[in-house]
């Protein structure tokens, strides 16, 4: 609350009736260490820790101090201290997931919230948070039970109700998703991610009328066809060109489209063959928009590879480099290109592995 000399009064008088008072020499310590006197505030935690070895939250004041310092595996070993002294202390779980993802060892990290979540079935945050860093990991098998432990012992909240529907549509349960995000819909019907999570879940299940509905939506709540681009993509990563074309021409042709539709239609009409139709709409989406650099890769990739306008190819494709450096794709054609130019090509290159010509 920034009430300093309060909160420095406080400290004093606890420490007057109870020395040791862990809770009051912690936050001393992190008073000192906001006043730039680091050193001094480990060594009076290390002294607390000594005089009291079985207080968890005196650990993970030093863990703290010791991360706030990048001192990493020292803040460790304080963290998994307090963790063993209290397991149902979720800042060590928390502070000590945060410090094994510093250090690279994620998988660590992620046992480390499994174990501590099974060790304690009754904490629903600490479920909550396990399940949520799991999902973060992509072990969506592991997230989900701690997902649905967290909706049992939490209930109906927002947080978790998303990340449980996300881990489920991950796992390809989509109608248990749906039914989550209808929950949420019903209390939050202008929030994006809830009707993103609709339209792809009934899009998954083949219900095209409701995936539409609520594309529709998400296209009125952002105002800028959100909830088209996210139906268009589903429908080209499905090779559903046809039904791509016919959602997205009509918006393609607006004078103020979104690229992503100019970039959905060349590559549609690509899949189709209908090579002069597909250059014309990557060059005019080029044109609107210049800064747009996913539609000059598949524009450098079709001037070279069907039409051997190799040159203007390169030009493309180092524009799109030069806006996207790391971007193994565009490298991968910019080669393509250069083996077309340089001697004998062979058409089916990359972009025909990935979208299969």
């Amino acid at each position: 609350l920034g009430e300093i000399a309060e909160c420095d009064a406080d400290v004093a008088r606890a420490l007057q009736l109870d020395a040791n008072c862990a809770l009051a020499i912690a936050t001393q310590a992190g008073r000192m260490a906001d006043e730039g006197q680091t050193r001094q505030a480990i060594a009076q935690l290390d002294a607390a820790i000594d005089k009291l070895p079985g207080d968890a939250s005196l650990h993970i004041a030093s863990g703290w101090q010791h991360q706030e310092n990048d001192r990493l595996n020292e803040a460790l070993r304080d963290y998994q201290q307090a963790m063993a002294l209290d397991p149902q202390n979720m800042r060590g779980y928390v502070n000590a997931a945060a410090v094994l993802h510093s250090l690279g060892r994620n998988s660590e990290a992620a046992d480390l919230w499994d174990n501590g979540a099974n060790a304690c079935p009754d904490n629903g945050q600490l479920a909550y948070n396990a399940g949520t860093a799991l999902y973060q990991q992509r072990d969506y098998e592991r997230a989900i039970g701690h997902l649905d432990r967290a909706r049992q012992l939490i209930g109906e909240r927002n947080d978790v109700q998303m990340n449980r529907a996300q881990t489920l549509q991950m796992l390809g349960r989509h109608q248990e998703a749906i039914d989550e995000w209808q929950q949420l819909y019903r209390r939050e019907p202008h929030w994006d991610w809830v009707l993103n999570g609709l339209v792809e879940s009934y899009y998954r299940l083949g219900d095209t009328a409701n995936a539409q509905r609520y594309s529709w939506e998400l296209d009125q709540l952002s105002g800028d066809h959100e909830g088209t681009v996210k139906l268009g993509w589903l429908l080209f990563h499905d090779r559903k060109s046809e039904e791509l074309i016919e959602l997205v021409e009509p918006l393609a042709k607006a004078t103020h489209s979104r690229p992503e539709f100019g970039q959905m239609m060349g590559m549609s009409l690509r899949r189709q063959e209908k090579f002069p139709e597909a250059l014309q709409w990557m060059e005019r989406t080029v044109a609107t928009h210049e800064d747009y650099h996913w539609a000059r890769g598949d524009l450098a990739n079709i001037l070279s590879e069907i039409y051997s306008r190799h040159d203007e190819a390169l030009k493309h494709i180092q524009i799109a480099i030069s806006m996207a450096p790391d971007s193994a794709f565009y490298r991968c054609v910019h080669g393509e290109i250069l083996e077309r130019k340089n001697g004998p090509g062979k058409k089916g290159g990359w972009l025909k592995r990935l979208f299969g010509g």
